[in-house]
């Protein structure tokens, strides 16, 4: 019966050109910077300029592009 199995086997295919690859330090350097942007865009401000104390940055840059 093993025979069988073996009879149906394949070889594997052959290996293609293998895309570059980004090192670990590089890859998780750009994961920081991209989740502290999110962070810094999610931030309260407590003391605020005077479109309204405590709004995130993103939300006061769509309230000037509204113009309220």
């Amino acid at each position: 019966m093993s025979s069988r199995i073996d009879d149906q086997r394949c070889s594997p295919p052959e290996a293609g050109p293998h895309a570059p690859t980004v090192p670990d330090e590089d890859f998780f350097s750009l994961i920081q910077r991209v989740q502290a942007k999110r962070m810094d865009e999610q931030r309260v401000h407590l003391h605020g300029e005077d479109r309204g104390p405590g709004l995130p940055r993103a939300v006061r840059s769509r309230i000037q592009l509204v113009g309220l």
